[in-house]
């Protein structure tokens, strides 16, 4: 019952806390996803960039769905980035719990996460689902690597990384620790035949190698993760 109580108290503290911004209207960048005709961008989202040649099929593609269902409305959006913001916050506390934190502990470290003002701002627009849900699926990638608490699944952690690459751009930052969890993931399982284990060690940098290929094929920028002058 620990993590259920945990996930309700989270989601009830992040609604108290981010609840005034549910019904905030467009703003700031959420305009560059405004769009007029939404429904073709559901499935075309993965074959075209973003605005400013960005790639994040994801959250274009489900915005569009938003506003094909709901209209020009950002309060699904705004409830998607809440239940991802929520999420995390749960990982964390399971995370915690795999370390060896006791329950007061590992719940005060997901609370933080709640309360982040950081986390708070993210989750208050449109455009910032693609932050929230990179955020979700790499740290989920990096947990099913690990094995903290459990067996690691590989295959769950590449396909995790793999939406968070789709997510947004800057979850590439996961592929220098997600890599090295693979190498020692790598050696401690009883992998056979010795390819299948590089394999397993190489796979987070294939999928990198090919959402890099299949963002220039598209049309999209290549990421430059600077500050602009």
């Amino acid at each position: 019952m620990y993590y259920p109580a945990c996930l309700a108290v989270y989601a009830h503290a992040g609604l108290a806390l981010i609840g005034p911004v549910l019904s905030g209207r467009f703003f700031a960048d959420d305009w560059e996803l405004y769009l007029p005709h939404p429904a073709p961008h559901i499935l075309r989202s993965f074959l075209e960039p973003s605005p400013y040649d960005l790639y994040r099929p994801l959250q274009l593609s489900l915005i569009a769905l938003s506003n094909t269902l709901f209209g020009p409305t950002t309060l699904p959006v705004h409830l998607l980035n809440l239940v991802c913001h929520v999420l995390v916050a749960l990982l964390v506390t399971r995370v915690l719990r795999g370390m060896g934190a006791g329950h007061a502990a590992a719940g005060l470290g997901g609370g933080y996460v709640i309360v982040s003002q950081l986390a708070c701002s993210a989750v208050g627009g449109n455009d910032t689902i693609s932050l929230t849900m990179s955020v979700l699926f790499g740290s989920v990638s990096l947990w099913w690597m690990s094995g903290l608490g459990r067996p690691p699944r590989p295959g769950v952690s590449c396909v995790a990384f793999a939406l968070a690459l789709l997510s947004k751009e800057s979850a590439l930052g996961y592929l220098p620790l997600l890599s090295a969890l693979a190498w020692r993931t790598g050696r401690g399982l009883a992998v056979r035949p010795p390819w299948a284990r590089l394999a397993l060690i190489g796979a987070p940098t294939a999928i990198t190698l090919l959402y890099q290929g299949w963002r220039s094929h598209v049309g999209a920028s290549t990421p430059l993760f600077h500050a602009d002058p």
